[in-house]
């Protein structure tokens, strides 16, 4: 019985989730109701106080109707739109209204009847606290949050997972400890999380010392024994990988150190401190190439800003990456100035210790991290080191994400 409550409780919070109702098909009953939110209608919009005190919610009727849960405008089954923007009227008004506690009760004028979720709403609309865990860091403010979840617990146990991405929202980053090292634990840890992406070189694979003159897949630093410069990876394809793995299979016995830099903290202490570089920034495109002149052939190229924002000015990706970064075209005299103004200015900061974090990595400790926000590179180092990565797309590791949250 127990588990049978906890399951449809569960679905009741997705339900809730996707809906925006509290009980699907049920309306409340309004009888005898102690009311603390107060509604008030106006000629396109209905204002919703929350709370005394704070400014009010203001909700388009269109919205409010496009967004109904109704039978008629939404299959709960198939969590899919059935009715068309063209199927209901731009002048849609409620005729009548009742709303009590957490609840909302609408008579349209198109003749149909919905209860919403005052919370829903809230949610939706934006004005409820930001709900996101990220917490961005330097060195002196990560150093006893790193997040690290022993091996067979995420493989096991869904509170492992659960704390494995939490800690990558949080951080940008989480190690796996205890685990065996080898390339076969570290495809077992990826596919707990979600499928690997089939990159350009595959789903898992190594990076070592190589005969740069035979090396048949690339030709680049990563696979010599000199430092890596702090970067995003595949900054040259349209959709740069979202997440990434890392598995040290053999440690170098000197060096061999991984460097990480939140990206978005250094971009936001640009944008507090030099508002004007930030911007050029996140306004001049950049191309960034990869280019390989012996069988198999590749030539991938993009171009793209350096801080990518989304409408409302939040960070949703750094691209950087001075190994690929191409001839710069486009720009006039003034503008070719502040970006390389800017670019300097952006790389000083990322250059400053206090905010990288360095680890040497050893086996049996898996590191993942979010590429659209982390930069990472390694210092020299003497000797054999065998390092396994691997790719994850975004959008496919932040589905595994959603459903370790609003599933069993």
């Amino acid at each position: 019985m127990r588990n049978l409550l906890a399951l449809l409780c569960t679905f009741s919070n997705v339900l809730t989730f996707l809906h925006g109702q509290g009980i699907a098909g049920n309306l409340t009953n309004f009888d005898h109701c102690s009311t603390k939110q107060k509604v008030e209608l106006f000629t396109d919009h209905l204002e919703i106080q929350i709370e005394d005190g704070q400014r009010p919610l203001k909700v388009n009727f269109l919205w409010l109707r496009d967004h109904s849960r109704s039978d008629d405008t939404y299959n709960k089954r198939s969590h899919q739109r059935v009715k068309s923007i063209l199927d209901i009227s731009e002048n849609v008004k409620p005729l009548t209204y009742t709303y009590c506690d957490s609840h909302l009760h609408i008579h349209w004028s198109d003749g149909s009847e919905y209860e919403y979720s005052l919370e829903w709403i809230r949610k939706v609309m934006g004005e409820s606290k930001d709900s996101s865990m990220q917490m961005l860091w330097n060195q002196e403010t990560i150093s006893d949050k790193i997040v690290q979840v022993d091996c067979n617990e995420m493989m096991i146990e869904k509170k492992g997972l659960t704390k494995f991405f939490e800690g990558m929202e949080q951080n940008g980053f989480a190690l796996l400890t205890e685990c065996q090292s080898t390339k076969s634990a570290t495809m077992a840890a990826a596919d707990r999380i979600c499928p690997l992406h089939e990159s350009i070189f595959g789903k898992l694979w190594e990076i070592e010392v190589r005969d740069q003159t035979s090396n048949l897949t690339r030709y680049e630093v990563a696979d010599t024994n000199s430092p890596q410069e702090f970067h995003t990876d595949s900054s040259y394809l349209t959709d740069p990988n979202g997440y990434q793995i890392f598995h040290i299979l053999k440690a170098a016995k000197e060096g061999g150190d991984s460097l990480l830099i939140d990206g978005i903290y250094v971009a936001e202490k640009m944008r507090a401190e030099h508002p004007d570089m930030f911007e050029v920034l996140a306004n001049t495109e950049v191309t960034w190439e990869f280019l390989k002149f012996s069988p198999p052939y590749m030539f991938h190229q993009h171009k793209d800003r350096t801080f990518r924002l989304d409408l409302a000015g939040n960070i949703l990706q750094i691209r950087y990456n001075n190994y690929q970064r191409a001839v710069l075209t486009g720009l006039g005299l003034k503008q070719t100035e502040e970006f390389y103004s800017a670019y300097r200015m952006f790389t000083e900061m990322l250059s400053d210790p206090a905010n990288q974090l360095w680890r040497k990595l050893q086996p049996g400790t898996i590191l993942f991290f979010d590429n659209w926000r982390m930069l990472h590179g390694r210092s020299s180092f003497q000797g054999a080191r065998k390092l396994t990565n691997g790719w994850f797309k975004r959008e496919t590791w932040l589905n595994a994400a959603r459903i370790n949250k609003f599933f069993d």
